[in-house]
């Protein structure tokens, strides 16, 4: 006997929904300082990525210039 993929998931997914929403309250709140520490991981991930990037730009810029002049050199043949 197969069972249906479709019908799997959508039990799942009831039971899942069931629970969400039969919860009790959770009377819980996010304070000021999440906010400011959530941006202040963003913009230390902005500059993280930028620091990476300045520090592998030589590569970066080789690998990429070494693969434009493959895909020119091929299109002159």
């Amino acid at each position: 006997m197969r069972i249906h993929t479709w019908s799997v998931s959508s039990v799942i997914l009831f039971v899942g929904a069931f629970f969400v929403c039969a919860g009790d309250p959770a009377y819980a709140y996010i304070d000021p300082g999440t906010g400011s520490y959530l941006l202040q991981f963003a913009i230390g991930a902005l500059f993280a990525l930028l620091f990476a990037v300045k520090a592998f730009w030589g590569r970066i810029r080789e690998s990429l210039s070494r693969a434009f002049r493959r895909t020119q050199g091929r299109g002159n043949e």
